[in-house]
């Protein structure tokens, strides 16, 4: 849950149709799901840790 406390995550949590989606992913018990927010932008979301190899990947493609 370290990721909710993250910029794009207060974002989500700020509007009101992001929480309520978030709400209902976090219950769901799925891996990923799309939310889309009021303003339109959506943000993929997942359950899945991140390993390292991912993350060398992103920092290697910025």
């Amino acid at each position: 849950m370290k990721a909710l406390m993250g910029n794009i995550a207060k974002q989500i949590r700020k509007d009101t149709k992001g929480r309520i989606e978030l709400q209902k992913f976090v219950g769901s018990g799925e891996d990923s799901r799309i939310i889309k927010l009021s303003n339109g932008k959506s943000y993929v979301i997942t359950s899945e840790k991140r390993t390292t190899e991912d993350e060398k990947e992103s920092e290697n493609a910025a």
